[in-house]
């Protein structure tokens, strides 16, 4: 066992005569019986401390020589050495100085406890220093309390101010002695009490730490709003009481109150606006979603704020967006069609513009998206979405032609190419039209005869490429794509799809493939189909409508073909159901795009739509 003070070390293990261990310890030391605490030797310092010579203290007791409460203390621990076996260490006060003792057991060969070495240091020196540091950090402290912003209180389990700093006048106007013996619920606001009261009862029944929101009502009436933190210390017995600190802040209460006015002022502007409005942060996760966003999709903004975009099922084309968003970042972008499916499964088409957010160090934090339901304008030319390719099967071009038409008169930039050419295909409206148009042999431009050979798929891409990159909001039509096929395969001509589709995606353009279906086996088809999107009002397979509506959609269907006009009343009449049944069920068939509705004066008048017809057909009924 070693003894180490002020690094001089002494073995007593290894240690095995007694006279030298006695002289090499620099403190006093004495070997002693563990039999009435006789003692057996000692040296020169352990004398000096009892004021006697050795030879007058060996062979006597110490313990009258001890003051009695520490020769009692020295006895428990000599019973105790004896039981344990181990060393023990004992710092106490006697006769106006502080003692170290260390007792060492030191055991026969059997393990028997049969001495003890007790060496004894005198340190009321070093308990000096340690006092003068801890009235140094007393001091310290004390200050801190007085000039600190923060108001420190001490109350007794009744809530009595026992203690005030100085700093307590600068939240309630009164003196630190004023408030002495007070109860703390005196200087709280009224309405405030009760709530005052329960976190206090709130604190004694444990030791946490709590915090509390509360006003207080100063010497000249100001209400000022204070944040309180409370520590319970009744059971400690220094301090015997609750440990309050409170701090002011009005100021950043009032602060707060106009950034929240603030807020729900912006939020009112951005929910009242009939455009979409929300944006994402840099994680894609939802920082604002308005109320116009919420009623077209089904999401509310309290169940999408603060949840990724894509982690519902919102966005069809998710990739094609997020690339978007990638472009949002880099500069000003055109405005974007994207197609979603709400929560209720309805197909919606909105035109989206991206801007970049940053913060006030330029930081980029997410992007903004503005923009409108485009839905019921996209029904003019089939619901088409930009960045999409679309597979057209009809043995005929007129329909795939009449569909370009409607988007070049709606402003769009036109690509035709086709193996069939007529002049007169666009004439009767060319002067409003911005087309192309190019032969698989050679180009003829409406207005102008320049021409260009195109002979094989890799001339095809390029040509794609460039027209949309030249062109904002552009449509390109590639019509027979059998000639393609014809000339350098389906394998060859499949790999030239997968980029066309690519090219679209990449600049937002729209591209129609139409192709005669009875050219190609079913196994293309199908091939063609995974790639391509299917006209909008050629796919009807999701739709499923339940029998009452189907009943009125058919008879729609019927007085239509009779060249008869259908009103509200007449349907309620024929179905003999209510103004608001008839209604509800209108709604119903006109939101799926089954039926338009028509004002005439004060006439509501209703028709089928090329997809109500095709439902018909497929008699796609629940």
């Amino acid at each position: 066992m070693n003894i180490d003070y002020n690094r001089k070390i002494i073995d007593m293990d290894e240690c095995t005569d007694e006279e030298l261990l006695l002289d090499a310890c620099p403190y006093a030391m004495i070997i002693a019986s563990v039999d009435g605490f006789i003692t057996l030797s000692l040296n020169d310092a352990a004398a000096k401390i009892f004021k006697k010579s050795k030879k007058e203290l060996i062979g006597d007791t110490l313990m009258p020589l001890i003051e009695l409460t520490a020769a009692e203390r020295r006895r428990q621990v000599i019973h105790r050495l004896i039981d344990q076996k181990k060393p023990y260490l004992l710092e106490d006060y006697e006769r106006g100085i502080w003692w170290r003792t260390f007792f060492q057991p030191i055991q026969n060969e059997q393990g028997k406890v049969t001495k003890i070495a007790v060496v004894i240091h005198n340190i009321s020196a070093e308990k000096k220093r340690e006092q003068q540091q801890i009235e140094k950090n007393e001091e310290f402290w004390t200050r801190l309390i007085e000039y600190s912003n923060n108001a420190f209180l001490i109350l007794d389990k009744n809530g009595i101010i026992r203690y005030a700093s100085e700093s307590v006048k600068s939240l309630v106007g009164y003196a630190p002695r004023k408030l002495i013996g007070d109860a703390v619920y005196t200087y709280i606001y009224d309405a405030d009490i009760k709530k005052a009261k329960d976190f206090f009862s709130f604190i004694q029944t444990g030791k946490s730490t709590s915090t509390l929101s509360h006003r207080v009502v100063d010497k000249d009436g100001i209400i000022k709003y204070i944040q309180t933190t409370a520590n319970n210390l009744l059971d400690n017995p220094i301090i015997q009481g609750i440990i309050v600190t409170s701090r002011d802040v009005t100021k950043t209460y009032h602060a707060e109150v106009k950034t929240k006015e603030m807020k729900q002022y912006l939020e009112n502007i951005i929910n009242s606006t009939s455009d979409i409005i929300f944006s994402l942060d840099d994680k894609q996760k939802v920082t604002i979603w308005n109320k116009r966003i919420a009623q077209i999709t089904g999401y509310t903004s309290k169940s999408m704020t603060g949840k990724n975009l894509f982690s519902i099922s919102l966005i069809l084309k998710i990739d094609s967006f997020k690339e978007y968003i990638e472009t949002c970042y880099k500069r000003t972008t055109r405005s974007y069609d994207v197609k979603i499916q709400t929560k209720h499964g309805d197909y919606r088409l909105l035109r989206l513009q991206g801007s970049m957010v940053r913060s006030e160090d330029g930081e980029i934090k997410g992007v903004v998206f503005t923009g409108k339901d485009i839905t019921s304008d996209a029904q003019i030319h089939g619901h088409l979405v930009s960045g999409l390719s679309y597979l057209i099967l009809d043995e005929h071009r007129s329909k795939a032609v009449d569909l370009m038409k409607g988007l070049l008169l709606n402003g769009y930039n036109g690509l035709m190419i086709t193996r069939d050419y007529s002049n007169d295909t666009f004439a009767d409206s060319s002067k409003m039209m911005s087309v192309s148009v190019y032969s698989f042999s050679q180009k003829m431009n409406i207005s102008s005869n320049e021409s260009t050979v195109i002979s094989d798929p890799s001339t095809l891409i390029q040509l794609l490429i460039d027209f949309f990159s030249d062109h904002e909001q552009s449509i390109a039509l590639i019509d027979r794509l059998d000639f393609l096929i014809a000339l350098h395969g389906f394998r060859t001509v499949m790999q030239t799809i997968y980029q066309i589709s690519s090219i679209a995606s990449n600049y937002n353009g729209i591209v129609l493939v139409r192709l005669n279906p009875s050219v190609v086996s079913s196994t293309e088809l199908a091939i063609l189909g995974e790639e391509l999107e299917r006209l909008p009002d050629q796919n009807v397979d999701h739709i499923t409508i339940d029998k009452k509506l189907f009943d009125i959609l058919r008879f729609v269907d019927e007085q239509n073909r009779s060249k008869s006009l259908v009103s509200y009343k007449h349907v309620s009449k024929t179905f003999s159901i209510t103004k608001v049944t008839t209604a509800k069920r209108m709604a119903a068939l006109a939101k799926k795009n089954l039926i338009t509705i028509k004002k005439r004066g004060r006439l509501k008048t209703i028709y089928i739509t090329d997809k109500g017809k095709r439902l018909l057909q497929r008699r796609n009924v629940l």
